[in-house]
């Protein structure tokens, strides 16, 4: 049960630091790196200091993540990833800004003009996904990874009105050693 009653940074806060998932994956030995956007992270991040590798990131004005979706892909094309089969324990979550307008992405992965296409930066985040599963396959990281992409809600349909049928999101997982196809 959530209590939304209080203010939004205690309830990030909470979510974060007071939910087991986080300690639990850092006492079985994973090193957690979370990427989120300055509305859905922990303005003061003291509290992640020692649990969360890029815990500075989170808390820091000056240092904090952006989400722009093209900085994230340019960051990724220019640098890759550094992890390799030894490092076989790391949570790593990426928020995107996705479907939200302003876009930052084309279809391709590219930066944008039209910062209202959602279809076309939706597809660009794939485009980013094949490109980062793809150098985990080059890595030899990709077979034992469990991976999970979904949406953290699907489009609204009103700002003013109450959804009146369910509303779905994907989900797509990929268990460590399935088919890598």
């Amino acid at each position: 049960q959530n209590d939304f009653s209080g203010k939004m940074t205690d309830y990030f806060r909470n979510a974060f630091v007071q939910a087991p998932l986080l300690r639990d994956l850092r006492a079985n030995g994973y090193k957690l790196k979370l990427y989120l956007q300055n509305y859905y992270s922990v303005y003061d991040s003291t509290p992640l200091y020692g649990l969360v590798e890029n815990s500075v990131k989170l808390g820091s004005s000056s240092e904090r993540f952006d989400s722009n979706d093209l900085k994230i892909v340019n960051d990724f094309r220019q640098n890759g990833l550094s992890l390799s089969p030894e490092d076989d324990r790391y949570f790593i979550m990426y928020h995107m800004h996705g479907c939200h307008t302003p876009v930052y992405l084309d279809k391709k992965g590219n930066a944008t003009e039209d910062k209202y296409d959602n279809i076309s930066s939706l597809m660009g985040c794939f485009t980013y996904i094949k490109e980062y599963i793809a150098e985990m396959k080059l890595l030899g990281v990709y077979d034992d990874s469990l991976i999970i992409i979904t949406g953290d809600h699907p489009a609204a349909i009103s700002d003013t009105k109450l959804p009146s049928t369910t509303r779905i999101t994907s989900l797509f997982v990929k268990s460590p050693g399935a088919d890598n196809k």
